[in-house]
């Protein structure tokens, strides 16, 4: 019987684990038995690329296919609290209620709730906005985003409100994670500021819009060349630990993160605590104040373009490939003294950290510095 596991982004992680050991199981008891009945093939799908459960952690999803299952099964996503849960059941019968009364719905597709290693949940929308609109009817439609957070999605749900919309408007983008963290956005934020502080209060508007963006571009290449000093001249050598984007340095001391990358001269590694999983050589093609381009080395994939984002003396971020990854780094040790073992117990796991698990493999070589 072919059963595919639905799992949504923010799913409930017990309620996953106790589907796939509760099918695992199943299939054992069959083996051991000798009843005869028809085994469980079981494979985690998703509708996007990327999952993550509701405490962060990363799911394998494979696409649905063409070909169709016995059965699929949907654990529940992760919200435990009535609140959070209710508003989430509700949608659907709000939509049901507006069609009712004669509205048009037009479904826009949602980010999914985050939860950082904090704990502090939040949420964000795209339909936060704001909508302004002058006498001709014409309308400008300020809408938030958030950087690095299921672009593809938000893409969609862009494409959405533009078409909605329609062409005698404006659509116009705002970073609004930050706010999104303090538990709100655009239209939050300009219900709460006072008319005579906005920007958009009398006829002088372009001229405010102007002058305030010039003052955050002096503002920017003031952080700017601030960060840009501290980058010490060794660069990236040293440990870092990889953190949760967000995650404070006062709210969990770094040196307890599993996962760590070393850089050396040339040489990188990455594994978990002190277990190796990868290793290679990189190369810094430019530096651009406070943004570098490199290139990673991998003996088994090849190369793999980079993107290096100070944000200050010991943290970074760090952008694999065409944004389809982005890692926090945050440097722990300076000194050039690899923290991962390499004697010969130790086995040298493929790039992507999981696929070569179980197999044994030969003492890995220190990489040859390129040239």
């Amino acid at each position: 019987m072919r059963v595919h596991v639905l799992a949504l982004d923010g799913v409930f992680d017990l309620g996953l684990s106790a589907v796939l050991d509760s099918l695992q199981t199943a299939n054992e008891l069959i083996e051991v038995s000798g009843i005869e009945a028809p085994r469980f093939e079981v494979n985690i799908v998703g509708v996007r690329r990327a999952v993550r459960t509701s405490q962060g952690l990363n799911v394998p999803v494979h696409a649905i296919g063409a070909r169709a299952p016995d059965c699929v099964v949907v654990p529940a996503i992760g919200f435990k609290m009535p609140g959070p849960l209710e508003a989430a059941l509700a949608m659907d019968l709000d939509a049901e209620r507006l069609r009712r009364l004669g509205y048009e719905v037009i479904p826009v597709p949602a980010p999914f709730p985050r939860v950082p290693a904090n704990g502090h949940i939040y949420y964000p929308t795209v339909l936060n906005a704001l909508v302004r609109e002058s006498a001709d009817g014409y309308r400008q439609v300020l809408v938030p985003t958030y950087t690095d957070y299921e672009t593809e999605l938000q893409s969609a749900a862009l494409k959405q409100i533009v078409a909605a919309f329609g062409p005698n408007s404006e659509i116009v983008t705002i970073e609004a994670t930050e706010a999104a963290k303090s538990q709100g956005a655009v239209h939050c934020l300009t219900l709460t500021a006072p008319l005579r502080l906005s920007i958009f209060s009398d006829s002088s508007d372009a001229a405010r819009r102007i002058e305030f963006a010039a003052r955050k571009e002096q503002l920017d290449k003031s952080v700017t060349a601030e960060i840009a000093a501290q980058i010490p001249a060794t660069g990236l050598e040293g440990s870092w630990a990889i953190i949760e984007e967000g995650e404070q340095a006062e709210q969990a001391p770094v040196e307890i993160n599993a996962q760590r990358v070393f850089f050396g001269k040339h040489e990188f590694q990455k594994g978990v605590f002190d277990r190796l999983e990868s290793q290679g050589t990189y190369a810094i093609d430019s530096r651009d104040s406070t943004s570098w381009t490199l290139h990673f080395l991998f003996p088994d994939r090849g190369v793999m373009a980079a993107v290096v984002q100070w944000l200050g003396k010991d943290e970074v971020k760090l952008v694999l490939g065409e944004q389809s990854s982005t890692l926090v780094l945050r440097r722990i040790d300076s000194g050039l003294a690899s923290p991962f073992k390499t004697d010969e117990r130790d086995s040298q796991q493929p790039a992507d950290g999981a696929a070569g698990q179980g197999r044994k493999h030969s003492q890995p070589k220190k990489p040859a510095t390129p040239s």
